[in-house]
């Protein structure tokens, strides 16, 4: 039934556990500009503040985790993974200094403030964080819709097929290049034109010429999956009729 692989279902997750934290965000957020206009909210400190700062230190222990082995591994997968684990520190560490400052201001003239604190520091934070939810929902959706590289990465990948393309005894006139990212694969659909003096003897030698291109954009990506079609007709390239 998946016949180009199970490659999709990485930016699908994605896109719903972005949706998922985003939605926990805005709610947080309304929640908290509502307890603002109406008083504010009390908070009892006791063993709260050593779970809020334990709870911290594991989610920013973990995020750290994710995002080392999301670079190792080059799964995006964990990269999504990392950024959870961090807005859930930023969440507790909220929480924590919460805490802290109600201690702090118990004792003091500015304790009529207390109630604000709260939902104050939670919205000052779901603000912060807010982009990381927003990426990871923006990238997910471009990935099922087939979304290009990075510009970057597209521009070096041109770049190197141009130059593998130059260097070659069999002559081309042009190629046409696609490529879309979905999850950790990059898609490549090359189209080369070739002049009618491009004579081969066997298809080994067009498996050579492939493995090359290959090469290559294997070098910039760690997951390509490519595709090399030669033609001597413009009517089949992409770019032109």
């Amino acid at each position: 039934r998946y016949q180009f692989g199970y490659y999709g279902f990485e930016p699908f997750i994605n896109t719903i556990k972005g949706i998922i934290v985003l939605s926990v965000s805005l709610f947080a957020f309304v929640s908290a500009i509502e307890d603002l206009l109406h008083g504010g909210r009390d908070l009892v400190v006791g063993l709260a503040l050593a779970y809020a700062t334990l709870s911290t230190v594991g989610c920013f222990t973990f995020a750290l985790l994710m995002h080392r082995y999301a670079k190792r591994l080059t799964l995006p997968l964990l990269e999504v993974e990392a950024r959870d684990w961090t807005v859930d520190g930023c969440i507790s560490s909220a929480v924590a200094l919460t805490f802290v400052v109600t201690m702090l201001l118990q004792e003091t003239a500015w304790n009529i403030y207390l109630p604000y604190v709260d939902p104050l520091l939670v919205s000052i934070l779901v603000l912060v964080i807010i982009p990381l939810p927003l990426r990871t929902v923006f990238e997910g959706v471009n990935q099922l819709l087939g979304v290009a590289p990075e510009s970057e990465l597209d521009r070096e990948i041109r770049k190197t097929i141009s130059q593998v393309a130059r260097i070659q005894k069999h002559p081309i006139d042009r190629f046409h290049l696609q490529m879309m990212v979905q999850g950790r694969v990059l898609y490549v659909f090359i189209q080369i034109l070739v002049p009618a003096e491009f004579v081969v003897d066997r298809v080994q030698e067009l498996d050579q010429l492939r493995q090359k291109f290959a090469a290559a954009i294997a070098d910039l990506h760690p997951f390509p999956e490519i595709d090399i079609v030669f033609t001597e007709d413009p009517y089949w390239l992409k770019d032109g009729q």
